[in-house]
C-alpha cells in the first residue's frame, strides 16, 4: 500500500512539473509569445520568462545586427534589434526548430521544439500542410531547384544548404509580420521556421 501511494505521489509531481515547465505559447498568425505581440518583447523579459539562455551571440556581431539569444533545450532563438537603433532591444525574430541537429556555432544540438505552438505544427508537417493551413493566395514558394539557381555554390556552408541540400521553402506574409518555413527538398517535411516582427 505504502508502494503504491509512493508511485501516485510520484506521478503527480512528475505531471505538475511537466505542466509547470511548458512556459511558452507562441501563435504564429497572431506572431504573438503567450498572447503578447513579438515586439513588445525585450532580452530581459525574454530572460525573465525563459531563464538562462543556452548561448548568446558575440557582442562584435551584437553591434552590427543586433543580439542573438538561443535556448538549444528548447529549440529556439531568439534575435533583437541593434542598440543604438533601439536602446531597448526589442524582439524582431524567433527562430524555431522542429528537428535535433548541431549547431556548429555554439557546439550544442538543437532539441526539437516542444511547447505549445499555434497552428499546430511539428516535423511530421509537409509542405502541402503549411498550404493547407496558411492557404495558397499569401504564399511564396522557392524549390530547391529555383534555391540552386539564384544562390551561388559557396552557400552550400551555410544555413541555405543543409540538412540535405537545397531546400523547399513557404513564406507567408501577415500585415505585421512574416513567418518563412523550411522543409526538407526531397520529403517536404518541416525542419524550422523564422517569425520576423515588421516594427
Amino acid at each position: 500500500m505504502k508502494i503504491k501511494i509512493l508511485v501516485l505521489l510520484i506521478m503527480s509531481l512528475l505531471f505538475v512539473s511537466e505542466i509547470s515547465a511548458q512556459k511558452l505559447n507562441i501563435n504564429l498568425k497572431e506572431a504573438t509569445i503567450n498572447g503578447h505581440k513579438l515586439g513588445s518583447y525585450t532580452i530581459d523579459s525574454i530572460t525573465d520568462l525563459l531563464g538562462r539562455p543556452t548561448a548568446i551571440g558575440s557582442e562584435y556581431i551584437a553591434s552590427i545586427i543586433g543580439q542573438s539569444i538561443t535556448y538549444h533545450n528548447l529549440g529556439l532563438q531568439f534575435r533583437f534589434y541593434e542598440k543604438s537603433t533601439d536602446p531597448e532591444q526589442h524582439l524582431h525574430t524567433v527562430y524555431i526548430t522542429f528537428i535535433k541537429y548541431w549547431d556548429e556555432l555554439y557546439n550544442d544540438f538543437f532539441n526539437p521544439y516542444s511547447e505549445i505552438l499555434i497552428p499546430n505544427l511539428n516535423a511530421d508537417t509537409k509542405a502541402s500542410d503549411i498550404q493547407e493551413i496558411f492557404g495558397n493566395d499569401s504564399l511564396f514558394i522557392t524549390t530547391p531547384e529555383e534555391a540552386e539557381k539564384k544562390y551561388n555554390k559557396s552557400v552550400k556552408d551555410t544555413l541555405l544548404y543543409r540538412h540535405g541540400g537545397f531546400r523547399y521553402t513557404i513564406l507567408t506574409k501577415f500585415p505585421d509580420h512574416n513567418v518563412n518555413f523550411t522543409h526538407e527538398g526531397v520529403t517536404k517535411f518541416l525542419i524550422t521556421l523564422l517569425m520576423e516582427y515588421k516594427k
